[in-house]
């Protein structure tokens, strides 16, 4: 399967240490998030390059499993896993088109599913809601969760507004009329030292993501907004943050499952 992000593992690595936003807002915001995962078989869909399916096994889960449509992504995700040995699998999915079928590698078969910048890059609403569905899919019959980063609906377009985060987020079609379509894709372009990549994005809306869901299964929706450390408020100051916290880009999505949940759909 060819996709987008074919070509851009090395890129996506080199963000993790080269952006701040990414180093003292994104990861340990997340990471809390999605809490305690020692002892728990962990499912990180839209894995790309592994950065959080390996973070999640050093965390202590027992047993976690990338998933991921790019086979770029993959080949250096499971490049460094075989350099590294960390016990992380790899399976080439789809995860925005779930099988008719039963894929027995995957139902049922985690206890917590995660999803870094996944849910941006589904095209259609009809792609959003089969992410949901392969999220829901994947955990037991009865409760799991699903934590991803969101794209935050009320993101600003306004060029320049992130540039101090080395990140921008642009309109690909003007508006018409003021209004602004259900799903319409951005430009978002990531620029560090030597190093600029554009990907597409689409923005849906908070309803949009919510119906998507709930149709999967899922009945406590909760978002959480990206908080800086401690560390990132010392090293860069409140006036640096500000802006971005005003407006984050995206935002923590939390769904949890419960026992009305009887249709595995």
């Amino acid at each position: 399967m060819s996709s987008q992000f074919d070509d851009l593992a090395r890129a996506y690595e080199s963000t993790v240490t080269n952006m701040a936003v990414r180093r003292h807002l994104e990861y340990p915001s997340y990471m809390a998030a999605v809490g305690d995962v020692a002892g728990l078989t962990v499912l990180d869909i839209g894995c790309g390059s592994g950065v959080y399916t390996r973070r999640l096994r050093a965390a202590g889960a027992t047993r976690v499993v990338g998933a991921d449509q790019s086979e770029g992504m993959l080949d250096y995700a499971r490049d460094r896993e075989e350099r590294e040995q960390l016990g992380v699998e790899y399976l080439v999915r789809d995860v925005t088109r779930p099988a008719d079928h039963a894929d027995p590698a995957v139902d049922g078969a985690f206890d917590l599913v995660t999803g870094v910048y996944v849910t941006p890059y589904a095209p259609t609403a009809g792609q959003l809601c089969g992410l949901f569905t392969t999220a829901r899919r994947a955990l037991p019959a009865e409760g799991g969760r699903f934590v991803t980063y969101a794209l935050n609906p009320e993101v600003a377009t306004d060029p320049g507004y992130y540039a101090d985060y080395d990140i921008d987020l642009v309109r690909v079609e003007p508006r018409v009329d003021g209004d602004e379509p259900d799903g319409a894709p951005l430009t978002l372009t990531i620029t560090i030292p030597e190093l600029t990549f554009s990907l597409t994005a689409y923005r849906w809306s908070l309803e949009t993501q919510e119906h998507a869901a709930r149709s999967a299964g899922f009945h406590h929706l909760t978002w959480i907004r990206p908080q800086v450390t401690d560390e990132g408020l010392r090293q860069y100051g409140e006036v640096y943050w500000k802006r971005y916290l005003d407006c984050p880009h995206t935002l923590i999505l939390e769904c949890v499952a419960d026992r009305r949940d009887g249709d595995r759909r």
